[in-house]
């Protein structure tokens, strides 16, 4: 049997190896954020934006990525 991984899920993969080599890095941090909501991966996307809010990276951006994980949630 053949698994398949969404381009997404790889996508938030690679940016999780990303986020590794440079933690505190805001682009980065939002882009995984962003591929890990599209891929589903709710606790991925939460770990990072609590990550972001640890940082205190801007609060209105991630009020928002935090509002679409509420949403997917539901």
């Amino acid at each position: 049997m053949t698994t398949h991984t969404s381009p997404d899920a790889l996508r938030a993969e690679r940016f999780a190896a990303y986020l590794d080599e440079d933690p505190a890095n805001p682009l980065l941090l939002a882009d995984a954020c962003d591929a890990a909501l599209a891929a589903g991966l709710h606790d991925a996307a939460e770990a990072h934006i609590r990550t972001a809010e640890a940082l205190r990276l801007d609060p209105s951006m991630w009020r928002l990525r935090r509002a679409r994980l509420c949403i997917v949630q539901r």
